[in-house]
This record gives structure tokens, C-alpha cells and sequence, in this order.
């Protein structure tokens, strides 16, 4: 066999074997699990932005419906157009006076950076009764961090959290339609309402 025939043979193999492991990822995992509640909406909103801009999207809520923690293994902006994804945090919500909805900046203002770490590994409580207000500091805040870089506008669409209950993994879809409108100066339309600047 010559030199660039074992090499093709080779790489043929490496992709194969890549294939597989990134089809493994997905299987066995269920879909139904303590993450996220009933009727969860889908949320749909324009954001005007400059190209360059950098944002904080903290609008999920991990809420553990279960009776056992829940450790994140991964997160992912699975249709995100015209965005550099810069990170995924968490941070506990009794570490934070209110949800960080859209923010300019990321890390955002106003949550001490030392209560912000990576999305993967982080512990989720058990939350199993949702209208107790006293659990309610058992949540966590799900913060993306992006940069605006489409000159035709960008879009942040479903984020797809990966995680596991002790031996059982399980993979919930929080469905999103987040429109930023290139520039921020840009006249309004019917697709891009401003930000609230109380967010």
C-alpha cells in the first residue's frame, strides 16, 4: 500500500471514529427528565445591537424539579447566526437580587465575578417543590456570554443543556428566538424591539 493511500486509509478511519463518539454523546440520554417545568415557554425578542457589541444572555433558569442534584456536563447554542460565543457560566440565583435577563457585557454587572463559574460541572439542587418560595435560592442562572458579529443582524436560537442524575444522563432544549438588529441606531421594526433599559 503507498504512503498516500494508508494516509487516506487513516484519515478515513480517524473521521469515522470521531463520528462515533460524537453520535455516543447523544445516545442513551432522555430527554424527559427534572430539568426545566411544564408549559415552558418559548421566549421570542428583538435586541438592537452594533456589530462588535458584547452581551449577556441570562434569561434560562435551571429549576431541578427532582429529588436529587443535577451536575451539567454541556451546553450549547445550537443555532446561533452571526455570534461569537464567548462562554456558558451559572450562577446560583440566591447569589443574585434578580435574573440578569440581556445585559451589555459579560460577565455581566452587578454579580460578584467570584459567584460566576463554568456551566459545565456545576451543581444544580433539588428544587421539587416550585411554589415554595423559600426553595427558590435553589435555582441557577444559565449566563451565555456573545459577541454580536453578523453585519446583517444575528440570532441566538435553542440552547441545549447536557446533564446527568446520578448513572442516567438526560438532555433538555430550552427553545429560544433571540433577534439582535444590526445597528443599534437602525430604525425599529417589527422584528427588533428595543431592550427594555430596566431589562
Amino acid at each position: 500500500m503507498t504512503s498516500r493511500r494508508l494516509t487516506a486509509v487513516v484519515a478515513v478511519i480517524v473521521a469515522l471514529g470521531f463520528g462515533v463518539i460524537v453520535l455516543a454523546q447523544g445516545w442513551g440520554r432522555q430527554y424527559e427528565g427534572p430539568l426545566g417545568v411544564p408549559d415552558e415557554a418559548v421566549l421570542r425578542m428583538g435586541v438592537p445591537a452594533d456589530i462588535g457589541s458584547t452581551w449577556t444572555f441570562g434569561l434560562i433558569l435551571l429549576q431541578n424539579t427532582g429529588d436529587s442534584p443535577i451536575v451539567i456536563e454541556d451546553v450549547r447554542a445550537d443555532r446561533a447566526k452571526g455570534l461569537l460565543v464567548l462562554g456558558f457560566s451559572a450562577v446560583s440565583s440566591a447569589s443574585i437580587p434578580s435574573l440578569t435577563s440581556i445585559s451589555p457585557g459579560y460577565p455581566p454587572d452587578g454579580i460578584d465575578p467570584r459567584d460566576i463559574r463554568s456551566a459545565a460541572g456545576f451543581l444544580v439542587p433539588a428544587h421539587p417543590d416550585l411554589s415554595d418560595p423559600a426553595q427558590a435560592g435553589l435555582d441557577v442562572e444559565l449566563l451565555i456570554g456573545i459577541t454580536v458579529t453578523g453585519t446583517d443582524g444575528a440570532s441566538l436560537g435553542d440552547i441545549t443543556v447536557d446533564y446527568r442524575v446520578g448513572d442516567k444522563a438526560y438532555r433538555h432544549v430550552y427553545r429560544h428566538d433571540v433577534t439582535f438588529c444590526v445597528p443599534a441606531s437602525a430604525p425599529e421594526s417589527r422584528d427588533c424591539q428595543p431592550l427594555d433599559p430596566q431589562g
